[in-house]
């Protein structure tokens, strides 16, 4: 239950700036809701195209100034980029062709790959997509991956962490190696891909409303992932108990954003309760 606090905080958080303009909440509500009705790729794709399409023609957005950096001096001759590109589309090419592949590790790698391929804004995003499209295969419980959420939010490193964690369920240490590895692939390719432009495209208009786009859609994703844990930690049979967990969610989310408390000890707050519950009432 705790852990849904902590991915509202996260929503909260990074739609900060959004909140603000009226255009961005419905566009952000309106993926989100659309998503947790269709959560396929298809989709999430679809949202993205959407949220970009409409940000480029009807938001007002100023250009910016860039400012100067030596970053796209690392790896950012203008072959390289071309080769990135090259190669992130081949390999997702390769991902979908060998997607439900007799043999586990290739399985797991393409789907990761996939992920990672579209996954745009904060590493909770990753949590409903990863969710549906390993559902399928029955590799683990819904439970075993929430709980897996609870564990990643308790250690150091970002929620791509949760891709150790599902391939050690799938295919153990062998499994954690590969999905860590396909899941991170396609961010090194993309940034590659894009240094030796960066500097010169970044503070065009038009950049900047297609990244506030992206923006949009992925803070609508957050808040569907929202909507889904709470729904797999919250609900339950019996009314009282569904108000009580959605309180302790409450809690934590306010323990997190008014308190500053850590997440950590939020989380390990939560175990403790369900734990005590437990034992009181079994």
């Amino acid at each position: 239950m705790a852990a849904v606090g902590v991915v509202l905080q996260a929503f909260w958080g990074l739609s900060e700036k959004y909140r603000k303009d009226k255009d961005s909440i419905v566009l952000f509500s309106t993926c989100a809701v659309v998503y947790i009705l269709f959560p396929t790729v298809v989709c999430m794709f679809a949202l993205f195209t959407a949220s970009v399409i409409y940000c480029v023609y009807y938001k007002e957005i100023e250009a910016k100034a860039g400012t100067s950096s030596d970053e796209s001096k690392i790896f950012g001759s203008i072959v390289f980029g071309k080769i990135s590109i090259l190669a992130f589309f081949g390999l997702l090419v390769v991902s979908i062709l060998i997607k439900g592949s007799p043999s586990i590790v290739e399985n797991e790698m393409a789907v990761f790959y996939k992920i990672g391929s579209v996954i745009i804004g904060g590493g909770h995003v990753i949590l409903p997509m990863m969710w549906t499209e390993f559902k399928p295969y029955s590799y683990f419980s819904e439970h075993e991956f929430w709980n897996g959420f609870s564990l990643v939010s308790c250690l150091p490193g970002p929620m791509f962490n949760m891709a150790a964690y599902v391939g050690a369920l799938i295919n153990g240490v062998v499994g954690s190696v590969c999905c860590c590895i396909a899941l991170y692939i396609p961010s090194f390719l993309t940034i590659w891909a894009v240094l030796p432009y960066w500097q010169q495209y970044r503070s065009i208009a038009m950049v900047q409303k297609v990244i506030y786009g992206l923006c949009c859609a992925s803070i609508g994703f957050i808040l569907a992932a929202v909507a889904m844990l709470w729904v797999a930690a919250c609900m339950n049979p019996n009314p009282l108990d569904t108000l009580l967990n959605t309180g302790i969610s409450c809690l934590a989310f306010y323990l997190l954003q008014v308190k500053k408390v850590q997440i950590p000890y939020v989380i390990l707050g939560g175990g403790l309760k369900f734990l005590l519950k437990q034992l009181i009432f079994h």
